[in-house]
């Protein structure tokens, strides 16, 4: 099961005159495809460099990209959890990069990154780990109403709530809870206003019905999504 990332940065850093791969405008996705060695070096400068400096309310930390990079590959998986809990902690640490964006015009952000962070405490099976940060992130999900927003900040709330819906079903399902994660795609595949791409939603269709076979349910998955 390959892992979701929606409303990522530039994956990597590399200075200009360094021969490691230049990957501030390219998607995970992209990066993921680029040499190793290169990406490797990249990550490196980014994260020295970063430290060196220190936290800076205009500058994206490393940490968490890092992470997501390092499972996805399944690379330098002795550091990940260091790097999750240096992420996580500046997410709220007062006038960082994400702090300055979530009180700008990126709201939710902090809980975006806290969603897909869970994401990889659930890949790395560290399940409490991310069963917290889904917590936190599920109470500004639940205590939200997105009617009171304007357009852009309601498109933002549901590329959260999206996040946290796919967080909590990946969750369930390490878990062994399929009927818990069958419930969380039924809240993913019938919500009018998501806004995650077609592939995304395809994606969770096919785990839905993945987890409808190994329940053994036997009435119709269309009905079931329809509510008939």
């Amino acid at each position: 099961m390959r892992l979701i990332l929606i409303l990522l940065p530039a994956c990597l850093f590399a200075q200009a005159s360094s021969l490691a791969v230049d990957l501030r405008r390219d998607s995970l996705a992209e990066c993921a495809a680029a040499p190793i060695a290169d990406v490797l070096e990249g990550a490196d400068e980014w994260l020295q460099t970063y430290e060196r400096n220190g936290p800076d309310p205009h500058a994206r930390p490393p940490y968490l990209t890092l992470a997501r990079f390092y499972a996805l590959k399944a690379i330098r998986t002795e550091e990940i959890p260091t790097l999750l809990e240096k992420g996580v902690r500046e997410l709220s640490a007062p006038g960082s990069y994400t702090q300055a964006r979530t009180h700008g015009n990126s709201p939710f952000e902090d809980d975006i990154e806290r969603a897909l962070a869970a994401n990889v405490y659930t890949q790395i099976r560290l399940y409490d780990k991310a069963g917290e940060l889904l917590a936190r992130t599920g109470k500004t999900v639940d205590h939200t109403n997105a009617a009171e927003l304007d357009m852009g900040k309601a498109r933002i709330f549901e590329a959260l709530r999206f996040q946290y819906w796919d967080g909590m079903t990946r969750l369930a399902i390490a878990q062994g809870r399929k009927d818990d994660a069958l419930t969380w795609e039924h809240a993913i595949l019938t919500n009018r206003n998501n806004v995650a791409s077609p592939s995304l939603i395809e994606e969770h269709r096919q785990i839905a019905q993945q987890l409808w076979k190994e329940l053994g349910r036997s009435d119709d998955f269309q009905k079931w999504l329809s509510g008939e």
